[in-house]
Parts: structure tokens; C-alpha cells; sequence
């Protein structure tokens, strides 16, 4: 479990979005990329990637190391989405596309999203995953993903995510739209993540 100095400084990262790169970017040899927030469509199934999902996608299509090395990307369903709409090619290099939702209308959590990308990231023989995030959701969703991969002895870096994308205020969940909205639920959740050693 890590500890509440610790803890606070993630909460308050989860607020300000100042959180810094974690670890050495250059040996990176796969990609995690969750997504931020999504756009339901009527029968509650992810119907667009949303505003924020797209800018995530824009910076992996963009980045020469990860588009000249062809390292596998394992993302979640709407920056895939973003992806392909942004640059078809990119198609070759999705090892796998994460499913959102757990049943319509109901998104699976960080954790559950790692989890679902751990048989995956152990095939392709991944050893150090860059975990592609929302600068804001970066201070729960880097720690949890490497609670989740340390079993394969995977380390896990993330790049600084400062001034790429913003909030959603169209997004069908409450929570991505506004910075407000998240801080008063990352207050609550990174310390309970905590208690429950999920971070």
C-alpha cells in the first residue's frame, strides 16, 4: 500500500493535473492507453470517442517512437476508435482493443481495464509499458497499472500528459466533464484505491 504522504500528493496531482513523468520513456516496448470519459449512444454502448479520447489518440499517432518502433498499443475501445479515425494505418500495430463497457451504460474501471490488458501485454512480451492517460487520471491510473502488471514483472513509465486534451463537457459520464467534478471524486477514490492496495 503506499503511503499517505503519497496518497495526498496523488490527490492533489488528481486536481492540479502537475503530476511528472514517471520513469525512463525511452526502453518503452508497449503501450496502455485508457481512455477518458465517453459518448453513449442511446442503447448506452460507447457510440463516439469524445473530445478528450481523441487528443490521447492524436498524441500516439503522432509520436514517431511509437509509430517507427511498431510497438504493440493495447487501448482502451474510444481511443481506438480515435485512432482509427485520425490515421487508418495505425491499425497494424492495435494488439488489442479494450471493451469499455462491462454492460450497457456501465464502464469498466481502471483496474478492470488493466486487467483485461495483462494476458495480452504478457503475449506480445511487453517489459516496459508506457501507460498513456489523461493528465488528470494519471495520478490513479499509472500506480494501478502497475499494481496490476507486477506480477509479470513489467515496469511501467508514463509520459508527461501536461496540455494534451481537457475535460469533456459533452461527455455522457459526470465526472470527465469538468475538473471540478473529478477532484471532489478523486478526493474519495485514490484514498480508498489506497486502503484496498489497488494503488
Amino acid at each position: 500500500m503506499i503511503s499517505p504522504g503519497e496518497v495526498l500528493q496523488r490527490v492533489q496531482w488528481a486536481g492540479d493535473g502537475a503530476m511528472p513523468q514517471v520513469g525512463t520513456i525511452e526502453n518503452v516496448n508497449g503501450i496502455l492507453a485508457v481512455s477518458f470519459g465517453t459518448i453513449y449512444g442511446p442503447d448506452g454502448e460507447v457510440a463516439a470517442p469524445g473530445a478528450t479520447n481523441l487528443e490521447l489518440a492524436r498524441y500516439i499517432v503522432n509520436d514517431e517512437m511509437i509509430r517507427d518502433t511498431k510497438m504493440p498499443l493495447a487501448m482502451q475501445q474510444e481511443v481506438v476508435m480515435a485512432a482509427r479515425l485520425l490515421d487508418p494505418s495505425i491499425d497494424g500495430q492495435i494488439a488489442q482493443s479494450i471493451d469499455t463497457n462491462k454492460r450497457p451504460g456501465l464502464a469498466f474501471n481502471t483496474r478492470e481495464v488493466a486487467q483485461q490488458a495483462l494476458k495480452v501485454l504478457v503475449a506480445e512480451q511487453v517489459g516496459t509499458l508506457a501507460v498513456i492517460a489523461f493528465q488528470y487520471h494519471r495520478p490513479r491510473a499509472v500506480p494501478t497499472v502497475q499494481r496490476v502488471v507486477q506480477t509479470e514483472h513489467i515496469e511501467v513509465v508514463s509520459p508527461d500528459m501536461r496540455n494534451i486534451g481537457d475535460f469533456d463537457p459533452n461527455c455522457s459520464q459526470s465526472r470527465p466533464r469538468s475538473r471540478d467534478n473529478w477532484k471532489r471524486g478523486e478526493r474519495v477514490i485514490i484514498p480508498f484505491n489506497a486502503l484496498m492496495g489497488y494503488i
